[in-house]
Formats: C-alpha cells, structure tokens, sequence
C-alpha cells in the first residue's frame, strides 16, 4: 500500500509538471499567486513583476525630436516603462541583425529621424550621396516604394535599406504610444489616483469584517482589471513591433512575440546599506536562459513538478523529493488558505472542507512517505542503499549500520 501511495501521488505531480509544458496551456505562476489570500498573499504578490500594472503605467514626458518656435524640444507625454523597453529591444534587434551596427551605433540610430539616419549611412558608405539626399526628401509613400530590394542592389544598399525600414516601422511604434498616452493621459492618471486612495484607506483602517473583506477583494481585482486593459493593449503593441522588424531580416520571425519584458524586474537580493557601507557591490548576472525572473519561476515549477513525480514514481531519491513535494504544497495551501471566513471563498465545485484540503491531505501523506523507506519498496532506492548508501552512512555512523546487520 505504501508503493502505491508514493506511485499515485508520483503520478499526479509528474502529469501536473509534463501538462505545463504542452504549449496550450500556457502555463504561468503569475495567475495563481496573483489570487492569493493567505497570510503570505502579500510576500506572493511581491514576487510577482508589477502585478498591479502601476509601474508600466507610469506616465512620463519626452523629447520628441522636434522643435517649437523658440528653438526649444517639445515634449510629449509616454509610458516610459515601454518606450525603454522598446528602445532596448530595438537596439538589440540592429547589433544582432546588423553587422555594420555597433551599439554605440544603435544607441544613436534610435533617436535619429530619417534624414540623420540617411546622412549616417551615406558616412558609412552603405548609401551614396544621390540616394542619401533623395531618401531626406521622400513622404511615407515613396520611401515604402524605395526600400524594397532589388536584385540588383548591393549588399550595402539592402543592408542600409533594411535599416530604414526597420527604423521607419520603430517610429510609426513609437509615435503611436505616445498619440494613446496623450489621448488616454488623464483617464490613466485618474485610475492611478484612485488606486492610491484605495490603498491608503486600506492600510490605515484595520477592519476584518466579512462584508468589508469582499469589499476589498473586488475592488484590488477592479483595478487590476482597469491596469490590465491598457497592458494587454501595449504588449500587443509589443508583439506586432517584434513581428513586423523579425519579417524584415527573416520570415520566420514574422510570429516572434513575448521577448519585449516591460514588467520591471525586482532585484533578487536588495541593496542594503551596511553592504554598501563596506563598499561591498554584487552584480547579479543575466541568465541566457530565460528572458524574465517570472519565465524562470515558471520553469522552476514545471521542471521540478516533474523531477518530483518522476522520482517518486521510480522510487529514486524518495524521501528527498518527498520533502520537495510537501514544501511545495505548503505553498500551495499558504497560497488557497483553506480557512472559513477568508474572502474570496473556495469554488464550492472544489468540495467543500475546513482547514483539511486537499492539498493538505496529499502534505501529510507526503512526511508520511518521507518517514519511512518507500522507495526501497519498490524503488531504485533499494540499489541505492544496499549498493553505496548503506556504506556511506556506516562511516558516519556505524551504529545504524549494525544494527541494520542485525536485521
């Protein structure tokens, strides 16, 4: 029986874990700690990149690149959040795509209009001086009708092609986030005022009452709603400038999407000012891996849903991976809080229960399996421990190991 309570519960970690990587399901973290209720919802949201969208809305003005009358910038309003992580990716894209493109280079193409650019290219020698003047000159239209490539067009004049037209499509992005955050300015900065009296009155009036829980819980899900219109809309915007600039160098990048992070990641270990004091500084280095520290929570949680379930299944490691699975259905049941009067309250479709969940159930079987040498039963722990493990804990502790002999 004790098999195949380790098998049976290897089996749903190790289905739940393999599910998550079936691209249809779109597997993410994100929506199951952002409804967290317990008393750990807090530290869950924090983990979470700009859950409530209020970083990436934030509104700030720019220069535009163009002047008034006295000669001074005019300013125009953006979400800063995602004019940066535009600039950033579109920098990338020249340096990756472009050889002749340094990053000292992309740096300044991103903020030059287009006859800079062409004046650029013409002191790069990849346009001649007829064709840098022309292209100064062109409307939209015309310069649509020049960039296409001709056959017999030198690598040069494809590449410097290329790199208009990639900029030209950056700046038809770019124009338009900034035309909807002059045109959505002051609903946003409404919805943002409004959150923040929310969250004051919160804070500073302490009242656990039922009605006044429900209250709570609808209104931090409204705003997140009214946040989350505006950010589906941007990171749309953010995907089709990916598809648009991967179908100038290669068709296949046409579907690209998701690369572009505009959620500001959170420092994995925060300054501290004693460290500082010791002049002490660490760096943490980026992880070619994964794009975001929300990709690789995900990945976290598919690869060892499915490394626990996989070892519980083949008895490899057992109770090892006994203690990971129970550590990681305490933050299951942290994260349900599976206590009467908690709002909002379980799916009455999920059964009903009090403090005794599911989640907990599968817990205390888990420290059950833990406690005793399941995967010896059964298991590749049997090989394990009589074929290395056993002499191992004999060196450090050669009482166990006799009184296993005189068994």
């Amino acid at each position: 029986m004790i098999v195949l309570l380790r098998v049976g519960i290897g089996w749903h970690f190790l289905y739940e874990g393999v599910y998550k990587f079936e691209p249809a399901s779109d597997f993410s973290a994100e929506g199951f700690l952002g409804f967290a209720k317990g008393p750990t919802a807090e530290l869950y949201y924090w983990m979470l990149p700009d859950i409530d969208g209020v970083q990436r809305l934030e509104i700030a003005d720019v220069e535009s690149g163009r002047l008034n009358a006295e000669g001074t910038p005019i300013l125009v309003p953006t979400f800063i959040a995602y004019e940066n992580a535009w600039k950033k990716y579109f920098r990338e894209y020249l340096v990756e795509h472009f050889p002749n493109v340094s990053e000292a280079s992309a740096e300044d193409i991103v903020g030059m209009t287009i006859p800079q650019l062409t004046e650029w290219l013409k002191q790069k020698e990849l346009l001649d001086e007829a064709d840098a003047e022309s292209v100064a000159r062109m409307n939209i239209a015309q310069r649509s009708e020049w960039m296409r490539v001709n056959e017999e067009d030198s690598v040069a004049t494809k590449n410097a092609k290329a790199v208009v037209a990639a900029k030209t499509i950056f700046d038809r992005y770019l124009g338009s986030l900034r035309a909807d955050t002059t045109d959505e300015k002051e609903e946003v900065e409404a919805f943002l005022a409004s959150r923040e009296r929310f969250l004051e009155t919160r804070n500073t009036i302490r009242n656990s009452a039922a009605f006044e829980q429900e209250r709570r819980w609808r209104m931090m899900m409204q705003f997140r709603a009214e946040a989350g219109y505006w950010i589906r809309k941007f990171d749309q915007m953010s995907n089709a400038l990916q598809s648009d600039l991967g179908r100038l160098v290669d068709l296949q990048l046409a579907g690209q999407r998701g690369v572009i992070i505009t959620a500001p990641e959170k420092e994995l270990i925060p300054s501290h000012p004693l460290l500082e004091q010791y002049g002490i500084q660490y760096t943490i280095p980026e992880n070619p891996y994964v794009r975001s520290r929300m990709e690789a929570m995900d990945y976290a949680v598919m690869f060892g849903l499915t490394a626990i379930g996989l070892c519980l299944v083949l008895g490899f490691c057992t109770r090892l991976a006994c203690l990971a699975g129970a550590a990681f259905l305490v933050n299951v049941v942290l994260t349900t809080w599976p206590v009467p009067g908690v709002y909002p309250p379980i799916p009455s479709i999920a059964g009903n229960f009090m403090f005794v969940s599911k989640d907990v159930v599968e817990l205390v079987a888990l420290l059950v399996l833990a406690l005793v040498p399941a995967g010896r039963w059964g298991g590749l722990d049997y090989f394990l421990w009589h074929y290395g493990g056993k002499q191992i804990v004999g060196l450090f502790c050669p009482c166990s190991c006799s009184s296993e002999r005189s068994k």
